[in-house]
């Protein structure tokens, strides 16, 4: 199938990948992906798992999964160079974008942000903020942070908050009721 999100882990020379498979149908399972990239010329195929991806990001060694169809509303955390799952933590509604940066984890769900801190032992939710954050049928959400600010796109435009509190976010700036969709966001 085609990849839809990537993220790397220098230390391990594992890339991951959320993909859809290859006859995708939206709505249907996506495909988790670990690559061992130690040879350049011929990246290795180390282990997939079926399950419903939405996002990836990496963040002190570890890999952050979104899950967010059917019933799952979580994000879960993988060791790279094992592909084991050694964490997890629930978020509110099913999530649509994820941007893990500093020991925290910023997931969009379809009606909320949410801040973790993943530092801690055991991932602690800090704050979150109301907000409509759904996406096109074939797409998830891009966020980037700049400072205390976070970047969202989404179906009806993008979105800008201050993180700067995050027990208690706020919106910056909202798209106009006619904003066009934005599928993908860079700084």
């Amino acid at each position: 199938g085609e990849s839809f999100d990537v993220t790397y882990s220098p230390e391990h020379q594992v890339a991951g990948l959320v993909a859809s498979p290859e006859n995708f149908v939206p709505g249907e399972r996506g495909l988790l992906h670990f690559v061992d990239t130690s040879n350049p010329g011929a990246p290795r195929l180390k282990q997939s798992y079926s399950i419903p991806t939405v996002a990836i990001d990496a963040w002190n060694g570890l890999f952050f999964v979104a899950l967010g169809q059917y019933a799952a509303r979580e994000v879960r955390i993988y060791e790279p160079s094992s592909a084991l799952e050694v964490g997890s933590f629930l978020t509110q509604d099913f999530p649509t974008g994820l941007r893990v940066v500093g020991g925290r984890a910023y997931v969009a769900t379809l009606s909320v942000l949410e801040i973790f801190d993943v530092g801690l032992p055991t991932p602690a939710r800090l704050g979150r903020l109301a907000g409509e954050f759904s996406v096109e049928v074939l797409g998830r959400v891009h966020m980037v942070l700049d400072g205390s600010t976070i970047f969202v796109s989404k179906a009806r435009g993008p979105v800008s908050i201050d993180v700067s509190n995050p027990t208690a976010p706020t919106f910056l700036g909202l798209p106009a009721a006619n904003a066009p969709a934005v599928r993908s966001l860079a700084l």
